[in-house]
């Protein structure tokens, strides 16, 4: 997501110093060119960020995304969905049943009854190329 601000901003930046346009020609081209862009159709309103009370208190703060971006995110949406319908990631009751020590849910801390080796490397791992720092 990104604001007026955030594209005023970028185009700001990108525009050469030494154009001998005073400082009100510069606003009112970053204005322009800040129009122009939140007017193409890849720039997508999607609505403004409630501040206290639920009102927008300035007009800057609407918010945009890509299409791209949209897009993107309705297909994870998607596939995350086709997913829980499909029961993917999930145990059924009986595999839990018959696990070992299944009576206890994890809580990602080390068993009390089983000395903490104090690393969370499995035992008998070496660092491959990946696990030692460069020089």
């Amino acid at each position: 997501m990104f604001g007026r601000t955030d594209v005023a901003g970028q185009i700001a930046a990108h525009l050469p110093t030494d154009s001998g346009l005073t400082a009100g020609e510069v606003a009112a081209r970053v204005e322009a060119l800040t129009d122009r862009a939140l007017g193409l159709t890849e720039a997508v309103p999607i609505g403004r960020l409630p501040r206290a009370g639920g009102v927008t208190v300035r007009v800057s703060d609407a918010r945009y995304a890509t299409a791209e971006v949209l897009h993107a995110e309705s297909r994870i949406l998607s596939l995350a969905a086709r997913g829980r319908a499909g029961s993917y990631g999930r145990l059924a009751p009986t595999t839990l049943a018959t696990t070992p020590n299944a009576e206890q849910p994890s809580t990602g801390q080390p068993n009390a009854e089983q000395p903490s080796t104090g690393s969370r490397r499995p035992s008998g791992w070496t660092p491959g190329r990946r696990g030692r720092c460069a020089r």
